[in-house]
């Protein structure tokens, strides 16, 4: 990952991975949480928190992380896991409802970039 960063040219770099990074809270209602676990944990992705503090050694800007993989509702405890977050610098975002699709609802993350900020706007669209 050191060398696709070294290789980038941009000074802003969005990251998109199927899992979280590792660093973002262990218990079992945070955004990569193991609500599997009775006693939790950090369930992240080490390999895209080195990956993301590297770039942002070198003077690389990360305004935005898109992943999923750990679904928003946790059934066992009748939450749902925060899916949005802002740490940093750099805007956490979780994409993945489950279900996503609920009669003529679909669930979709619409993320807008202005050039300088993220925003993350969550909703269920009509079709």
């Amino acid at each position: 990952l050191k060398k696709i960063i070294d290789t980038t040219k941009q000074k802003n770099l969005f990251f998109l991975s199927h899992n979280g990074p590792k660093g973002l809270g262990s218990a079992r209602t945070s955004m990569y949480g193991a609500d599997f676990k009775k006693e939790g944990g950090d369930f992240g992705d080490e390999d895209l928190s080195f990956a993301i503090q590297y770039a942002k050694e070198i003077g690389k800007k990360v305004p935005a992380v898109l992943s999923g993989h750990m679904h928003h509702g946790i059934p066992s405890l009748q939450k749902e896991r925060e899916s949005l977050l802002y740490k940093e610098g750099t805007f956490y975002i979780n994409g993945a409802k489950v279900p996503r699709i609920k009669g003529n609802q679909h669930f979709h993350t619409k993320i807008e970039w202005n050039g300088s900020s993220v925003t993350a706007i969550p909703t269920w669209l009509e079709l």
